[in-house]
């Protein structure tokens, strides 16, 4: 009797060893750090723009000092007439943020104020870079240097906060970007991503989403291998998704490429989209019941 219970219990043991051994293996995120190209900053000609434009609003001299509100080294310092000017440059939005946040605070100027007294200090994208300038003289004159150096135009800022729905979700036209609890989700998971001129992360309707914009051959590289990584990593391309006849249609942009890429119940979508100032490379990680976020693209 014995002997046809543990024969049973085998038998019982083997069935459930099948069974683990056959059931299908849930995808993971996958782990990879992707560098589609070095951040090249054209500080000389950048700086000859910003010049240039001075020289046309006020008498110009160069000075040779540094600032003592920051640590970093402007790449070019002047005095306009009465006014000190200083220009730092950086990669993108999110290092040029960071430095306006430490210059502002150590100034006492809110993020709400371009001027404040006798100080002005505020970024502006050009020519794939981020120039943050900080002056110091008076008030008439700051007011003539913002007019004469803000430039308006196609921005990565633009397509994130102006070109995708959802980035007004996040963006108060008087307190500036709002900060996102799960800002950093995606490197969380182990998907690193640098290069890029511009990004937003978050989460919105049940739906983890990271979007950033890229110089238009280094988005295509940031799609590609994101693709790769992920079917590496177990996930499968699916066509049973379908999106919407109207997807895809801006008067400003246009979707070049997308994929849906599922394991179990959860989806990851990503695209692809193009812009007059850079390429948009999107993912969003959802359930499979909370698709409806990959609408606020478009």
């Amino acid at each position: 009797m014995k002997g046809k219970s543990l024969i049973i219990l085998l038998i019982i043991g083997l069935v459930i060893l099948a069974v683990t051994l056959t059931r299908p293996r849930e995808a993971t995120f996958p782990s990879v750090t992707i560098t589609p190209g070095p951040q090249k900053i054209n500080s000389e000609e950048v700086s000859s723009k910003i010049k240039e434009n001075l020289e046309g609003c006020f008498s110009i001299t160069e000075l040779r000092e540094n600032p003592n509100f920051t640590k970093a080294k402007p790449v070019l310092s002047l005095l306009a007439n009465n006014t000190k000017v200083y220009i730092f440059l950086y990669p993108n939005s999110t290092s040029a943020l960071e430095a306006e946040k430490e210059v502002r605070e150590n100034l006492g100027i809110n993020f709400r104020d371009i001027i404040n007294n006798d100080t002005l200090v505020f970024s502006q994208y050009m020519d794939y870079s981020y120039a943050l300038i900080v002056a110091k003289g008076p008030k008439e004159d700051l007011e003539t240097l913002e007019m004469c150096i803000v430039k308006v135009g196609p921005s990565p800022g633009k397509i994130l906060y102006l070109f995708t729905p959802l980035g007004r979700h996040f963006y108060n036209p008087l307190e500036g970007r709002k900060t996102l609890e799960s800002r950093d989700w995606l490197e969380s998971k182990g998907v690193k991503i640098s290069g890029y001129l511009d990004k937003l992360e978050g989460s919105y309707k049940g739906c983890n989403f990271a979007i950033f914009i890229y110089k238009p051959d280094y988005a295509t590289r940031v799609y590609d291998e994101l693709k790769k990584a992920f079917l590496s990593s177990g996930w499968k391309e699916s066509r049973s998704f379908t999106l919407p006849s109207d997807f895809g249609r801006n008067p400003a942009g246009k979707l070049i490429m997308y994929s849906f890429l599922t394991s179990g119940d959860k989806v990851v979508y990503l695209e692809l989209a193009s812009f007059p100032a850079g390429h948009r490379v999107s993912l969003f990680y959802c359930n499979a019941t909370s698709l409806d976020a990959i609408n606020e693209l478009w």
